[in-house]
C-alpha cells in the first residue's frame, strides 16, 4: 500500500511539472508546399501527337517526423499512382522541411538551379531531376518538377510529356 501511494504521488508530482525540453515543429515553407491535393488527377500530354497520353492520381500524405527529441520535421509524401499505364510506373515525392525534397531513382542536376518552363502560356521555376539508371527501370529519363505545382514535364530519349492544366 505504502508502494502505492509513493507512486501516485511520484506521478502526480512529475506529470505536473513542465517538460525539460520544448518540441519545436518545422514547416515546410509555403513556397515548397505543392498545390496538389488527395485525390486530384493529373493529365499529362504526348507533345508529339498533342493527345492526353498518361493520367495520374496523386495520394498525398501530410506528416511530421520526430527527429529527436526536441525537432519535429514536417514532410508531404506524393505519390503519382498510374491511372493508365502508358509511360511510365508510380512516381514517389519526398518533401521534408530540413533537407528540402527527394524523388525515388531520381537526383538533382543543375544544384536545385531553378529556371521558368512555359506551361500553357504560363511561367513555373522548375529544377530538373535525371534518372538515376534509365537502362534499367522503366522510370521517364528526366522530370521537370515545380515546388508548387509538382511534375510539370517529364521526357524519355525520344518522346516529351506536359502536363496539362
Amino acid at each position: 500500500m505504502k508502494k502505492s501511494i509513493v507512486f501516485l504521488v511520484l506521478v502526480v508530482v512529475f506529470g505536473s511539472c513542465e517538460p525539460m525540453y520544448k518540441m519545436k515543429y518545422e514547416n515546410i515553407s509555403e513556397e515548397m508546399k505543392p498545390n496538389l491535393q488527395n485525390n486530384d488527377t493529373v493529365y499529362f500530354v504526348n507533345q508529339q501527337v498533342n493527345s492526353v497520353v498518361d493520367t495520374f492520381l496523386i495520394e498525398r500524405y501530410d506528416s511530421y517526423l520526430l527527429y529527436d527529441r526536441t525537432r519535429s520535421l514536417e514532410q508531404i509524401y506524393l505519390t503519382y499512382r498510374h491511372i493508365n499505364k502508358q509511360s511510365a510506373n508510380n512516381i514517389n515525392v519526398h518533401l521534408l522541411s530540413a533537407n528540402g525534397i527527394a524523388v525515388s531513382g531520381y537526383t538533382f542536376s543543375n544544384n536545385y538551379e531553378t529556371f521558368d518552363l512555359e506551361v500553357n502560356s504560363i511561367k513555373y521555376p522548375v529544377f530538373t531531376l535525371k534518372n538515376t539508371s534509365p537502362t534499367t527501370n522503366t522510370l521517364p529519363d528526366s522530370l521537370y518538377y515545380s515546388y508548387k505545382e509538382g511534375i510539370l514535364r517529364y521526357f524519355y530519349s525520344d518522346t516529351i510529356y506536359n502536363r496539362t492544366f
